[in-house]
């Protein structure tokens, strides 16, 4: 049996200029973190993380603070492409014009994400818009599909199992991909999966076993023993 922990990035910098960058929060997160499975004596035989930059800053926190309290220094991770988020913001961006225009929930919703509403009205839109996308009733040709994110998800599993049984692996990725995958093992209706991903907090740990033929199993989701209330976000 392959076990792995997948862990939700710390959090990013929403509303700067670059999303992709780590808060000062997201880093002490992921220092917590590190600091935790130091203490605890829990040690992945390899680690794989997504392309972003806030996955990959988060393993560095992580593997520093980690290493600072006594742990081994980690190996170098393994960058997989297929452990990228959803692309469904890029989506927003893309059909921004055309979605304004509609004459509906959605183009009301959308109105006022993008006239400078807030931060409220686009959570809004979001969560008006990915069920819709996930049917397959919006879609822009530059933008992947759901359907093709859902499809490399399901490529996860058997690069957990590359390495054979009894191996522990580490994943870092975003929300969304972990709640898909988590999804999966569980068997969820599409709705049910995008509540787990707009419930999954900042680098909250969801470990999961591969048995073989069997695929995924759960054994923990959205886990966060390292923070205190006070640093627990969403973004």
């Amino acid at each position: 049996m392959t076990r792995a922990l997948f862990v939700r990035h710390g959090q990013a910098s929403a509303g700067a200029s670059d999303y992709d960058d780590l808060s000062a929060l997201g880093r002490l997160q992921s220092q917590r973190l590190g600091r935790w499975l130091a203490m605890r004596g829990k040690a992945p035989t390899h680690v794989l993380v997504g392309p972003r930059r806030r996955h990959r800053d988060t393993f560095l926190e992580l593997a520093s603070a980690y290493q600072e309290a006594g742990g081994r220094a980690l190996a170098e991770p393994t960058t997989l492409e297929a452990l990228d988020e959803h692309h469904g913001i890029q989506l927003l961006v893309a059909l921004a014009p055309e979605l304004a225009k509609r004459d509906d929930a959605i183009g009301d919703a959308a109105r006022r994400a993008f006239g400078g509403a807030g931060k409220r009205a686009f959570v809004e839109l979001i969560l008006l818009t990915m069920p819709a996308w996930a049917r397959g009733e919006l879609h822009h040709p530059d933008v992947e599909r759901w359907s093709d994110f859902m499809a490399r998800a399901r490529t996860i599993a058997p690069r957990l199992g590359e390495r054979g049984d009894h191996a522990e692996g580490g994943v870092i990725s975003s929300g969304g991909l972990i709640s898909a995958v988590v999804g999966e093992a569980l068997g969820c209706s599409l709705e049910r999966t995008f509540e787990l991903m707009f419930a999954t907090r900042n680098t909250a740990m969801s470990e999961l076993a591969l048995r073989g033929e069997r695929g995924l199993t759960l054994f923990s989701f959205n886990t966060l023993p390292h923070l205190e209330e006070e640093h627990i976000t969403f973004v």
